[in-house]
């Protein structure tokens, strides 16, 4: 699960119960277990 925070322009990615990471704009969203080879930049998701 991933939860986007706009004000901060940050994601939360929540891979298992131990395994959460906050990723900012500038950091690659690694999404290839869902869409493989694709990763696109956090901020990206911010316009």
């Amino acid at each position: 699960m991933v939860a986007v925070d706009p004000p901060r322009r940050a994601a939360t990615a929540y891979r298992s119960a131990r395994d959460i990471r906050v990723l900012h704009a500038d950091e690659p969203l690694d999404l290839g277990d869902v869409v493989p080879g694709w990763s696109p930049p956090v901020g990206a998701f911010f316009g």
